[in-house]
């Protein structure tokens, strides 16, 4: 599975940050939040974007829960 987080800036450039864990795991969204939000450099943030991806395998054998924020 890969978590990801994608950040459109006020000046519509977006940046994406990504990496793989073998389960849906709150702190790391966090971790990938804070080094995609270096990349602002002043700009304002105007949306934010999760992203879990799974590979074929993983979606057919099992259902994953997503933790409560």
């Amino acid at each position: 599975m890969r978590q990801g987080i994608k950040l459109k800036f006020t000046d519509f450039n977006q940046t994406t940050v990504e990496q793989q864990s073998n389960r849906c795991f709150e702190p790391l969204f966090k971790d990938l939040f804070i080094k995609a939000y270096k990349r602002a450099n002043s700009r304002g943030v105007r949306l934010i974007g999760l992203t879990l991806g799974f590979e074929e395998s993983q979606q057919r054998e099992q259902q994953l829960s997503l933790p409560d924020f």
